[in-house]
C-alpha cells in the first residue's frame, strides 16, 4: 500500500503557490510552509525549483543540500539555492519541526536585498545559527497567512524583507 501524502505529518500547513506565484514588491514567493515530521518521515530529495530558506522550530533532523549534510536542531538554518538537490529526514529519536520559504529575487531587486540575491547566486548551500531574531519573524511571516486579513500582503512584504 502506497503512503498518503500527508502520512507522517503531525501537522502541515503549506502554501505552495506553484504556477502562481506571488509577487511581493521585487521578491517571487514560491511557498511559505510549516511542517512538524514524525521521526519515520522524511521529505524526499527533490532539486529546488528557486531559493529555499529552512529554520528548525524544534527535534532535530538531517538537512541535505547538494554533497552535504548537516544535522540541524532548534534555531538552525539551512539556506538552498534554485536548482540544488536536497532532502530533510528526521534523526528517528524525535520529531522535527521547521518552516521554510521557497522565493526568488528580482534581478533588479535594488540595493536593500542585492546582497541577498548575490548571496543566493553564489552558494549551493549554507548552514547557519539564528540568534534569535529569525525565528520571530517567521511565526509573526506564518502567522499572517493564517489570519489572511485585510492589509495581511503587506505584512508578509515586511516580514519577506526582514527575514
Amino acid at each position: 500500500m502506497q503512503p498518503k501524502e500527508n502520512d507522517g505529518f503531525i501537522f502541515r500547513f503549506d502554501r505552495t503557490y506553484t504556477g502562481q506565484v506571488r509577487q511581493y514588491d521585487s521578491i517571487r514567493v514560491w511557498q511559505i510552509s510549516e511542517n512538524s515530521l514524525e521521526p519515520s518521515r522524511e521529505i524526499p530529495e527533490h532539486r529546488q525549483c528557486c531559493h529555499e530558506i529552512s529554520y528548525v522550530i524544534s527535534g532535530k533532523g538531517a538537512f541535505y543540500g547538494g554533497d552535504s549534510c548537516r544535522m540541524l536542531q532548534s534555531g538552525d538554518i539551512q539556506l538552498i539555492s534554485k536548482g540544488t538537490p536536497h532532502k530533510i529526514v528526521p534523526d528517528g529519536q524525535s520529531n522535527l519541526r521547521f518552516c521554510n520559504i521557497g522565493f526568488e529575487l528580482d534581478a533588479d531587486c535594488g540595493g536593500e536585498l542585492n546582497p541577498v540575491r548575490m548571496l543566493f547566486d553564489s552558494i549551493q548551500d549554507l548552514y547557519l545559527h539564528d540568534r534569535g531574531e529569525l525565528r520571530m519573524a517567521m511565526t509573526m511571516l506564518i502567522g499572517e497567512l493564517y489570519a489572511g486579513e485585510k492589509g495581511s500582503a503587506l505584512m508578509i512584504e515586511c516580514y519577506l524583507k526582514q527575514i
